[in-house]
């Protein structure tokens, strides 16, 4: 079943890859691996995020936007642009691109594709950036999930590097809750808290902290007396999935390659047994 997700020959979801059969770079820590003691198997679709504006109109921030800073009005000029944006200073736009309409539909028809080879995720964790927030609730749509369900966790977030302080201008927890794109009601508490995500790392590190937050879902997310964890959706950046796929960074240039191998809306999955295979 799992293959027929990745190699849906349809409209839904371009084939990408899938990972049987062997140990996975986070599991080569032993101790690790001899505490994996599930009940039941888990299957992680990693999804990379949907196009954004600024990579399909490089210069929509100047042509889009009327007016003074404070007082801008967004008028969008493409059938692709969204019609209407969140409320939030027009400079965080500049540094946190939304995703566009080609993007959503995309977004929610992998969803919609998953759903249908009967997989039925129950939770998604999703990078802090606005691209991977509005490819994570897109996909949440199409599964027909609560918004208590959409979890944002900053260890997912790009690499510094690649960020350029992006993460000063990022949607806090507590404004996505008050404009009902996250639950009020129940709070997910993320394993890394965004004021201790690094400014400084290294390749190495920025690989680390990804395989800590795959290895927590795989210990800690897990529910004996139903389906809730047996199947999750993580949505980050292509170098966050990379990392999922089994991907390792000596250098900055390892991280970038990535992007010749990945796309926008990029799907992969892995299934990990009870005993920690992969």
């Amino acid at each position: 079943m799992l293959e027929d997700v990745l190699s849906h020959d349809n409209q839904y979801i371009e084939c990408s890859q899938v990972r049987k059969s062997q140990k996975a770079n986070f599991y080569t820590n032993q101790e690790f691996s001899a505490n994996v003691q599930r009940s039941h198997s888990l299957t992680l679709f990693g999804i990379t995020n949907a196009e954004t504006i600024d990579l399909i109109f490089p210069n929509w921030f100047n042509q889009a936007f009327e007016g003074t800073e404070n007082d801008a009005a967004y008028r969008p000029y493409d059938l692709n642009m969204p019609s209407t944006l969140l409320k939030r200073p027009i400079m965080h736009y500049q540094a946190d691109s939304p995703i566009t309409e080609h993007g959503k539909i995309c977004a929610a028809l992998i969803g919609r594709g998953i759903l249908l080879t009967g997989y039925k995720p129950k939770i998604i964790f999703t990078s802090p950036e606005m691209r991977c927030i509005e490819t994570a609730r897109s996909i949440q749509r199409s599964l027909h999930i609560n918004n208590c369900d959409l979890c944002v966790e900053p260890s997912l977030a790009e690499y510094t590097r690649f960020r350029d302080n992006a993460e000063k201008y990022w949607l806090t927890t507590e404004w996505l809750q008050q404009q009902g794109i996250l639950s009020s009601d129940r709070t997910y508490e993320p394993l890394l808290k965004l004021e201790e995500l690094s400014r400084n790392e290294t390749p190495q590190e920025f690989v680390d902290r990804l395989q800590r937050f795959y290895e927590h879902i795989i210990m800690n997310f897990e529910d004996r007396t139903s389906h809730y964890f047996r199947c999750s959706i993580i949505v980050s950046n292509i170098t966050g999935i990379f990392v999922l796929c089994d991907g390792t960074a000596a250098v900055p240039w390892h991280l970038q390659e990535a992007h010749n191998n990945m796309n926008n809306c990029h799907l992969c999955a892995i299934e990990v047994t009870p005993d920690g295979k992969v």
